[in-house]
């Protein structure tokens, strides 16, 4: 969740690949998933940004300046 608010809160999004990267996450990251035990106390919908923001690993860094 750090690497998506530093995308979309603080307009940071090479921050936020320099995080993705150094965590080595597996290719497919919440997408074959039955159910999720994680339950955000605002609602959101946790896999579903994780999913979103991982992208990220795969854009070359200067896109991101």
């Amino acid at each position: 969740m750090r690497a998506y608010m530093y995308t979309y809160g603080y307009r940071q999004p090479a921050l936020a690949k320099d995080l993705i990267v150094s965590l080595d996450l597996p290719l497919q990251v919440c997408e074959d998933c039955l159910s999720c035990p994680v339950k955000c106390m605002n609602g959101w919908n946790v896999g579903r940004k994780i999913r979103d923001i991982v992208r990220l690993r795969d854009l070359p860094s200067e896109f991101l300046a």
